[in-house]
């Protein structure tokens, strides 16, 4: 699922330093054909060949490594791509946290081991996946190119983990605005959804508020309101203020905005997991307590509500 959801996100050029512990990770590479690789024994020489692919293409290369002092001779390579603000992924295999501490062979303690160097870390557990993948190339790209860690936890017998709810989402942003191909393909989207629905979430501005109505108003679709959007109280025809989702039919959510706390509103999303969910917001932040979003789109709403259609 690791690997699947780098590629998805358009991460697909892996450099491999062989080890027992990442023996997941380099399974799912080799029996992935859309996967492209690179060998090599010594890791210092490898962070420096993916950081020179990084620069040359403009896309985050990944390595993979194995734990213990492997993930130590990355630093120079890790450094030099914070401070050129180039794109790379660190797959870090460590041990699962039962085992860390106890004085087992070839350890070292990886967590956040390059500090302020990284963009992003995030200490991956056995099985889970979730939305850090995705995550992680985000912010390898935006708002500061440069590298992010995920330290993966793995098991003994070495077999692949899955993720019990991780989805491959595809991520479409160009801060602050899409792209021609972007936009296109985010209103081909919309087009395919036949009962939409559109779901408020906090919105940070009042100018953001009244792009949130233009959308709702161009797409013609119902809209539910979150308490933290600003518009509960706004008397408007498309916007329903309910807060009962127990037969609410939709085959495409719009989240627009922030955060949202109205639990039977997040209950209802779980419920739909696997449909459409494209979640909009201006600013970098991964609000997605239910592993609900198949697409997320980061862009300014006013700019997104003359372009619509």
């Amino acid at each position: 699922m690791i690997i699947n959801q780098l590629i998805d996100s358009g991460c697909d050029f892996f450099c491999i330093a062989p080890g027992s512990r990442s023996t997941p990770l380099v399974t799912a590479v080799a029996s992935n054909p859309k996967a492209k690789s690179i060998v090599a024994h010594d890791e210092r020489s490898l962070g420096f060949f993916a950081l020179g692919y990084a620069k040359a293409t403009q896309k985050p290369a990944a390595i993979i490594v194995t734990s213990g002092t492997a993930v130590a001779n990355l630093f120079p390579a890790v450094v030099e791509a914070s401070l050129d603000h180039v794109p790379l992924i660190i797959l870090s295999a460590d041990r699962p946290v039962e085992l860390r501490n106890i004085g087992a062979n070839q350890t070292i303690d990886q967590v956040k081991i390059f500090g302020s160097y990284v963009r992003y870390f995030f200490d991956l557990p056995p099985g889970f996946v979730s939305g850090q993948v995705r995550e992680a190339v985000m912010r390898s790209l935006h708002p500061l190119p440069g590298p992010v860690q995920l330290n993966c936890q793995f098991r003994e017998p070495f077999v692949s983990e899955g993720s019990p709810a991780g989805l491959s989402s595809i991520a479409l942003f160009t801060p602050p605005n899409l792209s021609p191909s972007q936009l296109t393909s985010f209103n081909n989207l919309l087009k395919h959804a036949e009962r939409g629905l559109v779901v408020v979430g906090a919105m940070k501005t009042r100018a953001d508020q009244q792009a949130a109505l233009q959308i709702i108003e161009r797409l013609g679709w119902r809209a539910i309101t979150d308490v933290t959007s600003g518009l509960r109280f706004l008397n408007h025809p498309q916007l329903d203020h309910s807060r009962e989702f127990s037969n609410l039919q939709a085959d495409g959510v719009l989240q627009l905005g922030g955060r949202l706390i109205l639990k039977p509103l997040l209950q209802w999303l779980e419920s739909r997991r696997g449909q459409m969910h494209i979640y909009v917001d201006e600013y970098l932040e991964n609000h997605d307590p239910g592993l609900t979003v198949t697409h997320r789109v980061q862009c300014d709403l006013r700019w997104l509500s003359e372009r619509l259609g």
